[in-house]
């Protein structure tokens, strides 16, 4: 009797890690056909970055990027540096109890000592976001540069303190996408 049983959990062992291995290659597969960027944006940020890019996903902060190749990713837990020979950009996600981002960054901006000097509200991907250049009052920066992108109680910030990584900064945000 103890012979047919150990059979039948060794069968059923070898039956999960079967099915598991199943599940783990089409989730793979999955995933890496999926298109995280549309062609038409595709090719806008190719147009802007002339050599070749590459598209980098963040798991944990469930977003894709598309980066200049001589890009380096640091993804740490709670946020990624970018970082380039000329500086790095940050990105970031926290949780917020606001249900749209102006109210966040009215509560935000209340707490923290800055001045905005130029504010736009767009749309990156189908979500609210503004993008505006903060200067700050004291401390190690001056000035930086930020979007924030409000999704479902999430705010997402890529950010940068280095003016040379602007325009860099402008085609990594536009084509930020959210992968839940």
């Amino acid at each position: 009797m103890k012979i047919k049983n150990s059979k039948i959990v060794i069968f059923i062992i070898i039956f999960i890690t079967i099915l598991a291995l199943i599940f783990y290659f089409k989730s793979f597969q999955f995933i890496k056909n999926s298109p995280l960027i549309s062609n038409q944006e595709r090719n806008f940020v190719n147009k802007s970055y002339p050599s070749q890019s590459k598209i980098f996903q963040s798991r944990a902060l469930k977003l894709s990027l598309q980066l200049p190749k001589n890009w380096n990713v640091e993804e740490k837990l709670t946020f990624i540096d970018l970082v380039s020979a000329n500086g790095k950009i940050n990105v970031s996600r926290i949780a917020t109890n606001f249900n749209n981002l102006s109210g966040y960054l009215k509560d935000f901006d209340n707490k923290r000592g800055l001045k905005v000097s130029t504010e736009e509200s767009l749309k990156i991907s189908g979500y609210d976001s503004i993008k505006r250049v903060e200067i700050f009052k004291g401390g190690s920066i001056s000035s930086q540069k930020v979007y924030f992108i409000y999704i479902d109680g999430w705010i997402y910030s890529l950010s940068t303190s280095s003016e040379s990584l602007y325009n860099d900064l402008d085609q990594i945000a536009k084509s930020f996408k959210y992968t839940p």
